[in-house]
This record gives C-alpha cells, sequence and structure tokens, in this order.
C-alpha cells in the first residue's frame, strides 16, 4: 500500500535506486482500466503518443483536485488554515484526504501559521482526523468541525461557501484529460516503467464523501455521459 505520509504531504518520494535513468514526462490522461489487481494508466504524451503504465502497489500516486462539501465528514483527513477572531477559527477552505479503511493517519495538530506577507498574524494551521461536523451553538449560520488534535483547540468554523481541495492515492480517481507529471524508468522493447504519478483533476469528485464510500479511498468515479 502505498505511503499516506507522503500523499499528506503532497509530496513524491522515489528511492534513490529507482531515480538513476528515471525520466519526468507531462502527459494527458486518457484512461484508467482494471487489469485483474492492479491498474493500467492510459496517458498521451506532448507528441501525441499513447503511453499504458502499470500501477502497482509500489508506485506513489498523488492525485489532487476540487471536490463538494460531502467529502467533510467524519473519517477523512483535514487540513486548513484559519483566522481566530473571537475565540474561534474561522476557515474559509480545507484539504481533504482520502484515507483508506484501516490506514494510519499522523497524528492531529494546531500550530501558529508561518509569519509571512499576506498571512494574518491571527493565523492557525491545523490538520488531523474528522471527528465530527454540525451547526455551532453559538453561530448557527456556521458549521463547527470536530478534528482529532493533541491538546486544547479553538472551535473551527466553516465559513459560507467554503471550498475543498482533495487528495487521494486511489489511481482509479484520476480523471480523462486531467494533467499529470509522470516519473518513469525506460525498460526493455521501448516500455516505460511507472516510479510516480502526480495528477491534477479538473472536475471536482462528486460523491459520497470518501471514508464511508463505495471502493478504496472513497470516492466514486464520475460517470461518463
Amino acid at each position: 500500500m502505498r505511503c499516506l505520509t507522503s500523499l499528506l504531504l503532497l509530496t513524491l518520494t522515489v528511492p534513490a535506486w529507482a531515480q538513476r535513468g528515471a525520466k519526468e514526462m507531462e502527459v494527458t490522461v486518457k484512461e484508467v482500466r482494471e487489469d485483474g489487481r492492479l491498474h493500467v494508466l492510459v496517458v498521451e504524451d506532448s507528441e501525441g503518443t499513447t503511453h499504458e503504465l502499470t500501477v502497482t502497489p509500489r508506485v506513489n500516486v498523488e492525485i489532487t483536485g476540487p471536490g463538494d462539501e460531502s467529502f467533510v465528514k467524519a473519517g477523512n483527513y483535514v487540513k486548513g488554515r484559519g483566522v481566530l477572531t473571537n475565540g474561534q477559527l474561522f476557515v474559509s477552505s480545507v484539504n481533504i484526504f482520502l484515507v483508506p479503511q484501516g490506514k494510519k493517519v499522523p497524528p492531529g495538530k494546531i500550530v501558529k501559521s508561518p509569519r509571512k506577507a499576506g498571512i494574518s498574524t491571527n493565523s492557525y494551521d491545523f490538520s488531523g482526523p474528522i471527528l465530527a461536523r454540525q451547526t455551532s451553538p453559538d453561530y448557527p449560520d456556521y458549521e463547527m468541525l470536530a478534528v482529532q488534535v493533541a491538546g486544547r483547540t479553538p472551535p473551527i468554523l466553516l465559513e459560507k461557501n467554503f471550498s475543498v481541495k482533495l487528495g487521494t492515492d486511489n489511481i482509479a480517481l484520476a480523471q480523462e484529460g486531467a494533467k499529470a507529471t509522470l516519473s518513469v524508468l525506460p525498460a526493455r522493447g521501448g516500455k516505460l516503467n511507472l516510479l510516480s504519478a502526480s495528477i491534477e483533476n479538473s472536475k471536482p469528485l462528486a460523491g459520497e464523501g470518501g471514508a464511508s464510500a463505495e471502493g478504496e479511498g472513497g470516492a466514486k468515479p464520475e460517470s461518463k455521459e
């Protein structure tokens, strides 16, 4: 199983031995199809050549893209940044990571945001497994997010029309037409072995929110019209 920690950090790590002779490719996803217990990623490069690459459990996969608010639910992992006002942490956007059942995740935390231009001095970064989502008793126009973090934390309130970005390592959720950066290792016969794939979906993943939805990694791929 691919490493969730690397997914949460939104970085891809390839072993040193695998990097020797490897090259990067900018491609467009054409299709993802099942091949027994594995998947085959079909892509097209800038020259119009089609490549079929087997996605083994050793391949580091990172898929990001927009999602709907149904993914903000208990069981998924959240990262976000909010501004502390009147003892409440107001959040306008969150990153949700779909966690397969039984997968361990990093412990939750809340820390002061780094001091940079454009970032409020009252800004805090938080992350952790979502425990619950409900209407705030003090601010009924807002929803409150309960996140498992160590120590005391201010109530986390979701602003109206908050945005959601998803992260997953489930290759089945890669969308047709998505842009991708691949790390590949040339093999015999002109074939390519896939080492890692970083894919940016452009269409929102609609679904039933991840952890309790069908399939590993949660969301359901959009059906084609």
